[in-house]
């Protein structure tokens, strides 16, 4: 009786673990002619897996470090960090991060809700507005600091993408300069990926 107890809830995990999540359809914004460099970048066997891509770049951080989120047409997800150095002379360092089974459902849960809600509907144009000019010929310029943090969000599947990035976000928002409305909703796509990656 206990090994077909022990049996029974081995199939259970493995048919709870081992379901494929097929990758959504996503409304890409850009085409570019060359396929997904994270591919190999990252070994990835999967030439069309997904990939979530969010980056921090400041004065201070001598690079662009990111964190990345690959969805596999197998059903896995990876996570890896990658540091970008400015200097071109040193090297890319990747570091592959774990993810717990019970974590997974979560991930594809978060990809299935970029299509079904439309986070990606986030107007580029109004991510770093940095002066208006009204009708009559004048020009307000916002204040800008220069020790502020760039952020950005990318979404790769093949050679199809979407790519956003804002400068200083908290303080434009803050000021409520012009788009802040839209630096909200790209703080929030990102924020929801940094709490799924802690």
């Amino acid at each position: 009786m206990k090994n077909i107890i022990f049996i029974a809830l081995l199939l259970v995990n493995f048919v709870c673990f081992s379901q494929k999540s097929p990758i959504p359809k996503i409304d890409f914004k850009e085409l570019a002619e060359k396929q997904n460099s994270y591919v190999n970048l990252l070994n990835l066997k999967d030439e069309n897996s997904l990939i979530i891509k969010i980056g921090f770049k400041s004065y201070w951080s001598g690079g662009i470090h990111t964190h990345l989120i690959v969805f596999q047409n197998d059903g896995t997800v990876k996570k890896f960090n990658v540091f970008f150095p400015n200097d071109s002379l040193k090297r890319i360092k990747i570091s592959k991060k774990s993810i717990r089974k019970e974590q997974i459902a979560e991930y594809w849960e978060f990809l299935q809700s970029i299509a079904a809600e439309n986070k990606l509907d986030i107007d580029k144009n109004k991510l770093n507005i940095d002066r208006i000019k009204f009708e009559d010929g004048t020009v307000l310029k916002y204040s800008s600091r220069s020790d502020g943090v760039e952020e950005s969000f990318e979404i790769i599947q093949g050679n199809k993408s979407t790519y956003f990035s804002t400068y200083d976000a908290l303080y434009q928002m803050e000021q409520k300069n012009a788009g802040y409305e839209e630096i909200q909703k790209l703080v929030n796509l990102i924020n929801e990926v940094e709490s799924l990656i802690k």
